[in-house]
């Protein structure tokens, strides 16, 4: 019934629903917390990791936040890497979304290369926390 619903909403025509393998998982867990069989599934099959997910809420609590931009980007990229250094690995690349809220209340230009974290800079948890992402994400590739 996933299968089903999710191909719906992703307006995949059903004759080309046989090619997708959808599956749950949680990418605040480790291998987002799929089982050995599914990893079996996945391994020799994944060319890319496409990460959207965030949270987007201006308002959430911190820890909240930090479990959804930060723990969520380093456990999808842990993936990524186990993928990319299996045996016989197709893996090609890894894709990621970002926001212009990394920002913070910077007034000069914006450079990607240099965050900023000084006190007060960020005007929420959800800036500092994607910031916060972005930084890992540089230094993990």
């Amino acid at each position: 019934e996933f299968k089903k619903n999710m191909m719906g909403m992703l307006d995949i025509p059903p004759q080309l629903r046989s090619k997708y393998e959808l599956l749950l998982g949680d990418v605040t867990k480790p291998r987002m917390n799929l089982g050995e069989k599914d990893l079996a599934l996945l391994r020799p099959k994944i060319t890319h990791v496409v990460h959207l997910a965030a949270s987007v809420s201006f308002e959430d609590p911190y820890e909240d936040m930090f479990r959804s931009n930060v723990t969520a980007t380093q456990k999808v990229l842990e993936f990524a890497h186990e993928l990319q250094e299996a045996p016989n690995s197709r893996f090609v690349n890894f894709i990621s979304t970002e926001t212009c809220y990394i920002h913070g209340r910077g007034v000069d230009l914006c450079r990607e290369d240099r965050l900023h974290f000084p006190r007060d800079y960020y005007n929420n948890h959800y800036e500092l926390t994607k910031a916060l992402a972005d930084l890992y994400g540089r230094h993990f590739m």
